[in-house]
C-alpha cells in the first residue's frame, strides 16, 4: 500500500515538473520573439527619424530627386513591415504549436495519473472486499464451531410410509440450524460449509447422531436415509470415517442408507463404484435420490448395486398426463424386476396416492402424510407405533 502511494506521488511530481518545464520553454520563446519584434520596430522608428531628417536636410533639393529618395525609403519600410508580418505569423504558428503540445502533454499525463488513481482505488476496494470476505469466513467458522458445540444443528425427519398400509416404515434425515432463535435451512449454509471445508465435520456429526438414534431404536427396525456431501463421497478416505462411527454403535447396519444423487455418477463413475462397494461391505444401503429428472442415467442401475430408488417430485406434478403415468409405471415395474425398493417423493394429493397404490410403488414420502418434523416428535410417533 505504501509503495503504491509513493508511486502515485512520484507520478504527480513528474507531471508537475514537466508542465513547469514546458511553460518555461514557452515563456522563453515568447520573450525572445517579443524582443525580435521590438528590434524590428526600433529599426522602423529609426528609419522614420532618418526620413524626417532627410526631409529637413533636403528641403532645397528639387522635388524629383526628393520624391525618388522618399520612394526608396518608403519601399524599404514596406519591405521591413512585410518581413515583420511574416515573422509574426511564423511565431504565432509556433506559439499555437507549443500550446497544442502543452495540452497534449498535460492530457497524456493527466490520463496516466487518473488511470493510476483508478487502479489504486480498485486495488484498495479489492483488498477491502478480500478482508471483508476473510472476516466473514472466520466469523462463519466460529459460528459453525459454536453451533456444533452447542448442538444447534438439529435433525429433522420426514417419514417414509408403506404405500399399502400407510404406516411409517422409515424416514429421511434432514438438518436445520437453530441459531439466535431462528431456523436456518440447508440451502442457506450447506454451500458455505463446502466452500470453507467444513461440510465434512457436519456430515460426520449428523451421521454420528443418527447412528446413536438407530441404536436406541433397534427394536423398531426403522430404515433411515441420510444425505452426505458429494465432496465427502468422492474423498477416498471418507469411508474410513464412516467405519469408525458405525462401529461405535450396536445396530443393524442395513437400517442405514446413504443417499446419492444420480449426477454424481456421470463424472465420477469409478469413485462412486468404489464407494458403493465399501458401503455394501459394511451392510449399509445405497439410495439414489431425485431419480427421473435431469440426466436419469439408467446405465447407473446396471453399473452399481442400488437398494432404493427415490423418484423425484417433478415426476408426479403432471400425473393427469397419460404419458407421465406410463413412464412412472415403467420405472416402478423396472424396480420390481431389479429387486430395488421404490420411494415416491413429494406426494401431496390423494389422487397421487391412489395411482401409486395401483402400480404398487413400495413407499411414499411427502406432505400428504407429513412434513419434515423435529427428531423428538418423530421419536414420539415411533413410541406410538410400539404401543
Amino acid at each position: 500500500m505504501k509503495k503504491r502511494k509513493i508511486k502515485n506521488l512520484l507520478i504527480i511530481l513528474l507531471v508537475v515538473i514537466l508542465i513547469i518545464f514546458i511553460i518555461s520553454i514557452y515563456l522563453k520563446i515568447v520573450i525572445n520573439e517579443k524582443n525580435k519584434v521590438e528590434i524590428i520596430l526600433n529599426k522602423i522608428n529609426m528609419n522614420g527619424l532618418k526620413n524626417n531628417n532627410l526631409l529637413n536636410e533636403n528641403n532645397n533639393k528639387n522635388s524629383e530627386q526628393l520624391n525618388y529618395e522618399l520612394n526608396n525609403k518608403f519601399n524599404n519600410i514596406i519591405i521591413q513591415l512585410n518581413n515583420l508580418e511574416k515573422i509574426l505569423k511564423e511565431e504565432f504558428n509556433k506559439i499555437i504549436y507549443l500550446r497544442l503540445l502543452l495540452i497534449i502533454f498535460i492530457s497524456f499525463f493527466t490520463i496516466i495519473l487518473l488511470l493510476n488513481i483508478y487502479e489504486y482505488h480498485k486495488i484498495k476496494k479489492q483488498r477491502k472486499n478480500m478482508y471483508k470476505k476473510i472476516k466473514e469466513k472466520n466469523e462463519f467458522k466460529k459460528e459453525f464451531e459454536k453451533g456444533i458445540k452447542n448442538k444447534e444443528f438439529k435433525m429433522y425427519v420426514q417419514p417414509r410410509y408403506d404405500t399399502a398400509t400407510e404406516k411409517i416404515i422409515g424416514g429421511e434425515v434432514l438438518v436445520r440450524w437453530h441459531k439466535n432463535n431462528k431456523i436456518i435451512y440447508p440451502n442457506e449454509f450447506i454451500k458455505k460449509l463446502e466452500e470453507n471445508n467444513l461440510i465434512k465435520k457436519l456430515d460426520l456429526y449428523l451421521l454420528n447422531e443418527i447412528c446413536k438414534k438407530l441404536e436406541e431404536w433397534k427394536n423398531n427396525k426403522i430404515k433411515i436415509s441420510i444425505n452426505q456431501s458429494q465432496k465427502n463421497i468422492l474423498d477416498k478416505n471418507y469411508i474410513n470415517e464412516i467405519k469408525k462411527i458405525i462401529n461405535k454403535y450396536n445396530f443393524d447396519h442395513s437400517l442405514l442408507e446413504i443417499e446419492l444423487t444420480e449426477d454424481i455418477f456421470i463424472e465420477n463413475k469409478e469413485k462412486v463404484k468404489s464407494f458403493e462397494k465399501e458401503l455394501h461391505s459394511l451392510n449399509i444401503g445405497i439410495a439414489i435420490d431425485d431419480f427421473g429428472t435431469g440426466y436419469s442415467s439408467y446405465n447407473l442401475l446396471n453399473e452399481i448395486k442400488i437398494d432404493v430408488l427415490k423418484l423425484d417430485k417433478k415426476l408426479f406434478d403432471n400425473l393427469e398426463d397419460e404419458k407421465t403415468k406410463i413412464i412412472i409405471r415403467a420405472i416402478i415395474n423396472m424396480t420390481k424386476e431389479l429387486k430395488i425398493d421404490s420411494v415416491a417423493e413429494g406426494i401431496e394429493s390423494e389422487y397421487q396416492l391412489k395411482f401409486l397404490k395401483e402400480i404398487e410403488c413400495k413407499e411414499i414420502q411427502g406432505y400428504y402424510f407429513s412434513k419434515p418434523k423435529e427428531m423428538c416428535i418423530f421419536e414420539n410417533e415411533l413410541k406410538n407405533l410400539e404401543s
